[in-house]
């Protein structure tokens, strides 16, 4: 957690994907495509923290790292980004 009250900013880390090709693992290549393609449909954005995909609407923003970092909150894209160059 970044941050207090309305300008707290949460952050985590996506899961590593697993390179496996045994059937017990095969979904896990295709779920990470699929995410993928839905991460590539949002705007491609960077800045001092580096690259990654921005979701912003009136009730919360959402900022995806090429590192595999998620930053989300109830601000401004502007104060994601203050999070992750931190």
């Amino acid at each position: 957690m970044i941050g207090q009250g309305w300008t707290s900013v949460v952050e985590l880390k996506m899961p590593a994907a697993k390179n496996s090709t045994d059937k017990k693992n095969a979904g896990d290549s295709s779920q990470a495509a699929q995410l993928q393609a839905g991460l590539n449909i949002l705007p491609k954005v960077s800045g001092a923290w580096g690259s990654g995909h921005l979701l912003s609407g009136s009730l919360f923003s959402a900022l995806v790292t090429d590192d595999g970092r998620v930053f989300v909150g109830a601000v401004s894209p502007a104060t994601l980004y203050q999070a992750a160059a931190k």
